[in-house]
């Protein structure tokens, strides 16, 4: 099968549709995280204190509840029209929670805007898909997988600023001009491939809508909500021995083993992730992979800023601009990821690079303590950007080497879903550690405190909450309790490290031939020898497996 050209874009067109998209996934970011610094003011206006863990959940939620379906709705229908209305709805989500008169209000704006977000982080990469080369692919994904990091990072210190210098409300209003810019640029620049998915756009409505997998899209939503409620109220609100939070683990985790099982009987017409994509092996390590190295890069972006607030008394907008270190590295890691890929063809090598050294840098996030020197936790910023940057994209890129294109929208959907449910665990579960571990250690060195009272304060008024002579052994409880969250983190690097080595060693140079090449099962060998010279292939045959030189 050949790749198809009719759709390649090059020069002035070709540039200003990527930047658009890089644009676009930048406020996703942004989006994602910019609510972190502005709760305050937000629950100030509002006064719903009571609420504030909706303001940033709600859209996280529904990017996890939508995020597969996205990718079957991208299949059935012309992915420039559904990228657009995805965009629709961000921006309509947008204007919601800019001029929310309500708490409520807000929520829903949120939740609005979470659910085009999802839309447009997937359609982004297939529409890089239809306009770049294969061999040339690498380089932009690398493009938009650096800007939706960098607004993810970048959140807390920009909503911090808008929130201190304007109003919390223009965190939001500023995503409606570059959203009307975008829409432009894609309507009068961006065509389709001539052939884009021929056989499923000829289908009429009716047809369509029957080869929608409604259950899936069902069961979906309240398996996430089930699953994060749990481990979010999970050791804060109530015990974890509690029925509610028992019942609601079980529940999660039992829908999302139903949806999956389901999609194995379905027809691969049917199902929102075909048999076809789940038995490739590079897809379902490389979802692995990124469901890991997504939830140790959800818990430094959430605690790091936590720990300059509580342990170094940073404001929440000078924990914004010390996370630059992490966001340089980060910008250095894609451009070293992008080029390496490039120029070797092979993506793999640099998930297992990746996964290596974000567990080192992870472990040295670990040593973190109340008076390490400046030096120090920059450098550890620094090198966790460059060692997490290398190998983010590459499950993306694995994704649209060895699937054929009408699958490709299932297989990004399901490691965007994989990076997303694996943030909004994380988060979560970071929250109980971190709330466990406080209150145990000022049990034992601090037993004067009230954890209650210390909890009801912000981190940067640790100081007023707490007698001078008693701070030192709660910033420390506070340290203790952050580091502990950080050793998550480096499970989870830990395991990405190991996963790493399930995807295949196929290079991006072979093209969409190499594609038909790569139908391997799961009782093939997971872990392969580098290609140097050589690249030992290992072929079913009807006697068996044997081995070929390619």
């Amino acid at each position: 099968m050949k790749e198809d050209t009719s759709s390649i874009h090059t020069g002035f067109r070709l540039y200003a549709v990527s930047v658009v998209l890089a644009l676009s996934v930048l406020m996703v970011g942004l989006d994602a995280s910019i609510v972190a610094t502005a709760n305050p003011k937000i629950t100030d206006d509002f006064n719903s204190l009571v609420d504030v863990g909706w303001y940033g959940s709600a859209f996280q939620l529904t990017v996890c509840a939508t995020q597969l379906t996205w990718g079957k709705v991208y299949l059935l229908f012309p992915v420039k029209r559904v990228f657009m209305g995805s965009l629709i709805l961000f921006e309509v989500g947008s204007l919601i929670s800019a001029a929310a008169p309500t708490s409520n209000a807000f929520i829903t704006g949120r939740a609005v805007s979470g659910v085009g977000s999802a839309g447009m982080t997937g359609g982004s990469l297939l529409i890089i898909t239809q306009c770049v080369p294969l061999r040339s692919r690498p380089t932009f994904i690398a493009i938009l997988g650096a800007m939706e990091a960098l607004g993810y990072i970048m959140g807390p210190m920009l909503g911090g600023a808008i929130t201190d210098k304007a109003s919390w409300r223009w965190c939001f209003w500023i995503n409606l001009p570059v959203g009307a810019v975008t829409a432009v640029v894609m309507e009068i620049l961006l065509k389709p491939p001539q052939n884009e998915s021929a056989s499923a756009f000829s289908l009429t409505v009716r047809e369509k809508l029957r080869r929608f997998d409604w259950f899936g899209a069902l069961i979906v939503g309240p398996a996430i909500l089930s699953l994060i409620l749990g481990l979010q109220w999970g050791g804060s609100k109530y015990p974890w021995s509690d029925a509610r939070i028992i019942v609601a683990l079980v529940v999660g985790i039992t829908l999302l083993i139903i949806f999956f099982v389901i999609q194995t009987l379905l027809s691969p017409e049917k199902a929102t992730i075909s048999v076809r994509v789940l038995k490739s092996r590079s897809v379902v390590f490389g979802a692995l992979f990124s469901f890991s190295l997504s939830s140790a890069l959800a818990i430094w972006t959430y605690y790091l800023p936590l720990w300059f607030q509580g342990v170094k008394g940073a404001s929440a907008l000078a924990a914004g601009v010390m996370l630059l270190p992490a966001i340089l590295g980060l910008v250095t890691g894609v451009i070293i990821g992008s080029l390496l890929v490039t120029w070797t063809g092979y993506y793999t090598p640099l998930a297992i690079v990746c996964g290596i050294l974000t567990t080192v840098a992870a472990g040295l996030l670990t040593t973190l303590e109340v008076d390490t020197p400046q030096p120090v936790w920059i450098g550890y910023l620094i090198f966790i950007g460059i060692a997490s940057g290398m190998g983010f994209q590459q499950p993306q890129i694995a994704v649209q080497t060895v699937l054929e294109d009408q699958d490709v929208p299932a297989g990004i959907s399901l490691i965007f879903f994989s990076q997303s449910i694996g943030s909004a665990i994380f988060i979560s579960l970071g929250n109980s550690i971190f709330l466990n571990r406080l209150i145990a250690h000022l049990k034992d060195t601090a037993p004067a405190v009230s954890s209650e009272t210390l909890l009801s304060h912000g981190a940067t008024t640790l100081k007023t909450a707490v007698p001078a002579e008693l701070l030192q052994a709660v910033l420390a409880a506070y340290n203790d309790a952050i580091d502990h969250v950080f050793y998550a983190a480096l499970a989870m690097s830990g395991l990405a490290a190991f996963l790493a080595w399930g995807m295949e060693f196929k290079s991006i140079k072979e093209g969409k031939n190499a594609k038909k090449q790569s139908r391997r099962s799961f009782t093939l060998s997971y872990i392969q020898p580098l290609p140097l010279d050589e690249l030992l292939l290992f072929e079913e045959s009807g006697r068996g497996a044997r081995a070929t030189t390619r």
